[in-house]
């Protein structure tokens, strides 16, 4: 399912809901509660804006290059999925602490370091960022 989609699913399931604030599941949204949790959307989100702020440092953003423009690469990461951090496996949403700890350790990576799974980075694994 596209990432619009699931916005989509969450939207309503929140509305549906009542907003409410406590980490209650709904279907597979989840309303993070409070103060050191972001939802897992707005981590992928956050993750793959890193991931192609590197990719443009690195020269990999233009025509002819890995990705045609930032939006393309934005589409792309977003697109791949990120199958660590899906509904199943990372229900209650992120922590922002890690979140933080995963987003400067993209960007302390060496241009010549691929980056084809996010996985590959020990600050950005499931295990790491999820909730529990």
């Amino acid at each position: 399912m596209k990432l619009g989609k699931v916005w989509a699913v969450v939207v309503l399931v929140l509305a549906a809901s009542g907003c409410s604030k406590n980490s209650e599941q709904h279907g597979a949204a989840m309303v993070p509660a409070a103060g050191n949790e972001r939802s897992r959307e707005d981590g992928i989100h956050s993750i793959t804006r890193e991931r192609c702020e590197r990719e443009e440092r690195c020269g990999n953003i233009g025509v002819d290059k890995k990705y045609a423009s930032l939006d393309a690469c934005t589409s792309s990461l977003n697109d791949s999925g990120y199958s660590s951090l899906d509904a199943k496996s990372c229900p209650h949403g992120v922590r922002s602490g890690e979140l933080a700890e995963c987003q400067q350790s993209i960007r302390n990576e060496d241009c010549g370091s691929v980056i084809d799974a996010i996985e590959r980075l020990a600050a950005c694994r499931s295990s790491k960022l999820c909730q529990e």
